[in-house]
């Protein structure tokens, strides 16, 4: 039996209809932590083949900086310790290990040990005073990364600054911020922090 013009025209309309709604991007909500929801963030973990900077301050005669890259067993090597694990930790795990190996083994009486992570970065733009790329620290926030970047320049506007995430932006007062460091914004990697200039 033939189906009739109008049936067609039917079947036709809800196919698509329904290619239609296939084609539509599911949005994806993007959620800014606040410090106050600190504990539900998920940090970074070391993998192999990521590059990472330990800083060694506070030893005599001098600090040390060492570039290394996690190797196939999930080593890092350091002066005098050599070998560390690192696969699986954060970077502030990855501090708290090799501190405690320096003054276990009494290389150093006390040491200060600070992990970046390179290809973990974010961007500050604008009106501050260094505005570049700079390497993630764990936890890190938006007053944290403004102050990194040398704070704001005379013309900046500190009410309107917006944090870029993937296709999500949002705007804040940064100024509620320093009087509620709660509000204040932990970021991720590939953020852009952008404080645009005043108006006035």
């Amino acid at each position: 039996m033939q189906a009739s013009p109008a049936g067609l025209h039917t079947d036709r309309g809800a196919a698509a209809r329904s290619n239609a709604a296939a084609d539509v991007p599911v949005r994806k909500e993007v959620e800014f932590r606040t410090t106050s929801a600190a504990g539900a963030q998920t940090p970074y973990r070391l993998r192999q083949g990521d590059p990472v900077l330990i800083y060694l301050r506070g030893i005599i005669p001098q600090e040390a900086e060492v570039q290394d890259i996690v190797d196939e067993k999930g080593l890092v090597t350091l002066p005098y310790i050599n070998d560390v694990p690192a696969i699986g930790k954060t970077a502030s795990e990855l501090e708290r290990d090799i501190q405690r190996t320096y003054i276990e083994r009494g290389i150093y009486r006390s040491v200060t040990v600070n992990v970046i992570l390179p290809s973990q970065s974010f961007f500050v733009q604008g009106e501050v005073k260094a505005p570049q790329r700079y390497a993630m620290i764990t936890g890190m926030t938006v007053l944290q990364a403004i102050a990194a970047a040398g704070g704001y320049t005379d013309f900046a506007n500190p009410k309107r600054v917006t944090i870029s995430r993937g296709n999500a932006v949002r705007t804040v007062n940064m100024r509620d911020i320093e009087r509620n460091p709660k509000l204040d914004i932990i970021i991720e990697s590939g953020d852009v922090i952008r404080v645009p200039r005043s108006a006035f």
